[in-house]
């Protein structure tokens, strides 16, 4: 099954938010709790996002259904609704959670989880019940009005007819199987550090960003028991080479050298100057050396 998670660039919401290009500032991400460098960001977005959603697992029961949110401790998060669009017909609201008189935590990461959720500790308890086999948009919005059912796109163009929101502050298309249609950066966001395709094994289940908070989005785990865990509510995700997760920026990740791959994420290549013996090398100079032939062997 394909799997296609778009991400918004600060340009679309810019412009999404009403908001000259010359207005938009982003702030350089450092991981939860500090994604605005000290509270910067975009002058009349919220300075919140979403980093991570699992939509499914295994048996069928999704007691571990999640969204994290990160941004500025301390931020209110009164004013704000996490909805999510893929119902049928295409453009149905089925989702609807306020987030009314809540805050951001002072580590900077707010969990919204099932009273069931075991894998983490959630801010604020829902029953999510997140749809997932098909064409879902997860929305962060401001001065949202509508309700479940309402139908944002009754002509099923994939153009949006009415939208019962004032901003919205995040957006994230998960594809799976052929359906609805998505609304968001997904319907024309192709390529680009903001917008990834990717195709994993399984139908999806979990998505996280890297790095947390305005990085592009990866596919992670379906199993939230398959090791190493792409699940990390509340704390930072697996962004870091060695951690065995291959994210943007690594061609691979074995958690050290291996037959098929360097302690740096990069594929063995004899003259990278990084010697790897599980591949073969026995030293590596980058070329012929007094220590070492070209062919990363030692000099008989």
């Amino acid at each position: 099954m394909r799997l296609v998670v778009s991400a918004p660039s600060i340009a679309l919401l810019t412009s999404l938010s009403g908001l000259a290009p010359s207005e938009a500032l982003a702030a350089p991400a450092a991981g939860p709790g500090d994604i605005w460098g000290g509270g910067g960001g975009i002058p009349g977005v919220a300075p919140v996002r979403i980093n991570e959603i699992r939509i499914d697992e295994p048996g069928g029961f999704d007691n571990n259904e999640y969204v994290e949110l990160v941004g500025q401790p301390g931020f209110s998060l009164n004013g704000m609704h996490y909805i999510v669009i893929g119902d049928t017909p295409t453009g149905t609201i089925e989702t609807v959670i306020s987030l009314a008189g809540r805050v951001m935590p002072a580590d900077g990461s707010f969990v919204i989880a099932k009273a069931a959720f075991a894998i983490g500790v959630a801010d604020y308890t829902f029953p999510t019940n997140f749809e997932n086999n098909d064409v879902v948009t997860h929305m962060l919005l401001t001065g949202f009005t509508g309700a479940i059912g309402d139908n944002i796109d009754p002509n099923a163009d994939g153009i949006p007819d009415f939208t019962p929101w004032s901003a919205t502050v995040d957006v994230v298309v998960i594809f799976g199987a052929p359906g609805e249609l998505p609304y968001g950066p997904g319907a024309t966001c192709t390529a680009g550090p903001a917008c990834q395709t990717v195709d994993p094994p399984n139908p999806p289940g979990q998505v996280f960003r890297c790095p947390d908070g305005l990085g592009p989005w990866h596919s992670g785990n379906f199993d939230i028991a398959t090791v190493p865990s792409t699940d990390t509510p509340g704390g930072p995700n697996t962004c870091a080479c060695g951690d065995g997760i291959v994210v943007t920026g690594e061609q691979c990740d074995t958690m050290g050298n291996s037959a098929t791959c360097d302690a740096d994420c990069t594929f063995p290549v004899c003259g990278d100057g990084v010697v790897n013996m599980a591949a073969g090398e026995a030293c590596d100079t980058m070329g012929a050396s007094a220590t070492c032939d070209a062919d990363c062997t030692l000099p008989v």
